[in-house]
């Protein structure tokens, strides 16, 4: 078998085995090979007249089908930085990607900011189409925000089903001049970063609300939660909902703090009369309905939405929150499964969230996910993916010195050892204070109501002694139980109660080919590093143009 590197462009290397599965990985492990980059955009052209075939409505017209013609639809745009045409056997026949495009890839992602890991951030570089001659004028019409992009790697003469996809995102933004066109891209956090709440009250009374929740945000819940302060639809009959739409339990309401007797479960609790210092829940439509006035504050402990199955682990639940997207939802195959199966395992155990105005789901996973020590991302074809930081283990792959550029690896910054770990559990939806409180709450209620979270705490006064800038970190988790708390307490110190150091080593023949989360083994003449050391992947970028991958790497 026979690889053939560097070719020149419309060189068509027949040697080439075809059926080899490890033909790209070899491609991208030469430095030599000269790739191409192929376009693949999807803007929508509101004048091109699309055209569907179906049944006429019945009693209409004649029986049989009929054809109608509307206008707007999405328009296929292929473009290059070296040009490529598939081939007339080729999966997509005959098509002609022109060769218009400046710096196709430039991306720099990173889930370590300063000396913490956090929500991280990811930037990518423009994408520049070449228009001096105008031919290109009508893309400036097009709608651009939000559509998608697709960018596969190959080479000439390569087939197209072998080309490999390396991102697919969305473009956010075009700007045009004379000689250029411009497009702003963005990975799929950008359909993230809707509200995942966008049910309004109507305020035309009953279940709908009075005038003032007109226009509000109908609320949501997801998981476990405790003390929450549900929303009084319904004022003359005392009916409150938790959630818009299908719920698994109302385990406990409270009035000032003392629980309230649970009288069951209705198919409509409009119609449905509690008795008094009961609760009755409709689970149908996520509502409760007091047989009493209140004498202050109504909360409840809730198990929120159900629809398709109940779920409460943090992995469940950032699955949970992509697939009921308002908009362009995340289907199972947008989703890596295996990731958020590994981030359940690493974090066990139950948690939730409770909102009543308006929030992006871009807030919400991160509001699950980052105080685990966990963080979250997308692949190079776009699915939703993630990960939970641990201490460098078994490498997925070895780094010497001649695969490091001549500038060399740098050793960045030192990160301190925290001296002292506390992690957050059983946040409480709303905090009360003890003139809200009624005389019959009790000691241990009281306490637990009054108190935004309960802590497990981990403390190491020797680090502290070694180390004038050790940290004292919190952790404010959504976790419910003080268990689940305790096994993340122990994770934490395992990573964070050591003296780590960031490197940054640029590469060659690595385009492609890393990714945020893989430990590599770095065996380098400097900083210790000389015998081989296990360092984990927290910051990648790539330049199509220079051909450089720079590793951010920590441990």
């Amino acid at each position: 078998m026979i690889y053939s590197f560097g070719l020149s462009l419309g060189e068509n290397p027949y040697q080439w085995d075809y059926s080899t599965p490890d033909l790209f990985v070899a491609l991208l492990s030469n430095p030599d090979t000269q790739f191409i980059h192929l376009i693949e955009l999807s803007p929508y052209d509101d004048t091109l007249p699309v055209t569907i075939t179906t049944m006429p409505p019945m009693g209409t017209t004649a029986f049989g089908e009929f054809s109608i013609t509307f206008g707007g639809g999405e328009r296929k745009v292929y473009l290059s930085d070296l040009g490529f045409t598939t081939t007339p056997t080729d999966s997509e026949p005959n098509r002609h990607y022109k060769a218009l495009v400046d710096n196709p890839m430039e991306m720099d992602s990173s889930i370590l900011s300063g000396m913490d890991f956090g929500a991280g951030s990811i930037s990518f570089g423009s994408i520049v189409i070449q228009n001096g001659d105008g031919e290109l004028d009508a893309l400036s019409d097009y709608q651009w925000s939000g559509r998608s992009i697709t960018i596969k790697v190959g080479v000439q003469g390569l087939p197209y089903s072998q080309f490999k996809t390396v991102f697919s995102g969305a473009v956010a933004d075009i700007e045009t001049d004379d000689d250029e066109i411009t497009l702003t891209v963005r990975d799929n956090r950008i359909r993230t970063d809707q509200f995942i709440n966008v049910a309004l009250y109507a305020g035309t009374g009953g279940l709908e609300g009075g005038a003032d929740l007109l226009g509000r945000p109908k609320p949501v819940c997801y998981g476990e939660v405790y003390n929450i302060e549900p929303v009084l639809v319904d004022a003359p009959n005392l009916v409150y909902q938790i959630h818009n739409g299908s719920i698994q339990d109302v385990p406990l309401v409270r009035d000032s703090g003392v629980p309230l007797t649970f009288g069951g479960d209705v198919a409509d609790i409009t119609a449905s009369v509690p008795g008094a210092g009961q609760y009755l829940t409709q689970l149908s439509g996520g509502y409760i309905k007091l047989g009493s006035t209140p004498s202050g504050r109504v909360t409840a402990d809730a198990k929120g939405d159900n629809a398709g199955g109940y779920v409460s682990t943090v992995g469940g639940l950032v699955k949970r929150v992509a697939k009921t997207l308002p908009i362009r939802p995340f289907s199972s195959a947008d989703i890596d499964d295996g990731a958020f199966a590994r981030i359940d395992a690493a974090v066990p155990g139950s948690m939730g969230f409770y909102l009543t105005e308006q929030t992006s789901a871009t807030e919400v996973i991160d509001g699950l996910l980052l105080p685990c020590l966990a963080y979250w991302n997308f692949t190079r074809t776009g699915a939703l993916t993630g990960g939970a930081v641990s201490a460098p283990s078994t490498p997925s792959a070895s780094l010497t010195t001649d695969m490091i550029e001549e500038n060399g690896l740098k050793r960045e910054r030192t990160i301190p050892p925290a001296w002292r770990i506390s992690v957050g559990y059983a946040p409480l939806g709303i905090i009360q204070g003890e003139d809200e409180l009624a005389g019959g709450t009790s000691a241990s209620d009281r306490a637990f109501l009054t108190a935004g979270y309960r802590y497990v705490t981990y403390q190491d006064n020797d680090i502290r002694s070694k180390y004038d800038q050790a940290t004292d970190i919190t952790f404010p988790t959504r976790l419910t139980n003080k268990a689940d708390a305790q096994a993340l307490l122990e994770r934490l110190k395992l990573i964070l109660m050591v003296k780590r150091a960031v490197f940054t080593a640029p590469l060659l023949g690595n385009l492609y080919r890393r990714d945020i989360g893989e430990t590599i083994n770095i065996q380098y003449p400097r900083y210790q590093l000389d015998a081989g050391v296990n360092l984990f992947v927290v910051g990648v970028g790539e330049s199509a143009n220079t051909g450089e991958t720079v590793l951010g790497l920590w441990g």
